[in-house]
């Protein structure tokens, strides 16, 4: 289960910094968490190692973290741009015309 957690930590990791892609990142990210707290029960149990599970569990975790960020930020980017009224669309595109 660590070896799990750790490649699903990992590959979300690489996957959230694609803006396109976050939603696979959150997905990653979630069986990257589940597996890695089955390894560390695991672990506890048989008294073997449990740092890949660790490793996969903060990886997840930092994934999941910049995932909700880039969430609120494209959230935010929507909802300013669905408050841009006609008025200052017109001027915008007579300042790109004018370049």
């Amino acid at each position: 289960m660590g070896v799990a957690s750790l490649v699903m930590g990992i590959l979300a990791l690489v996957v959230c910094w694609i803006p396109c892609f976050g939603a696979w990142a959150l997905l990653f990210a979630i069986l990257g968490i589940i597996f890695g707290a089955v390894g560390i029960v695991k672990a506890k149990k048989t008294n073997k190692g449990k740092g890949q599970s660790i490793a996969g569990l903060v990886c997840s975790i930092i994934a999941t973290v910049v995932v909700v960020i880039w969430i609120f930020v494209i959230a935010a980017a929507a909802n300013e741009a669905a408050n841009i009224n006609d008025e200052e669309l017109k001027d915008a595109m007579k300042a790109l015309q004018s370049l």
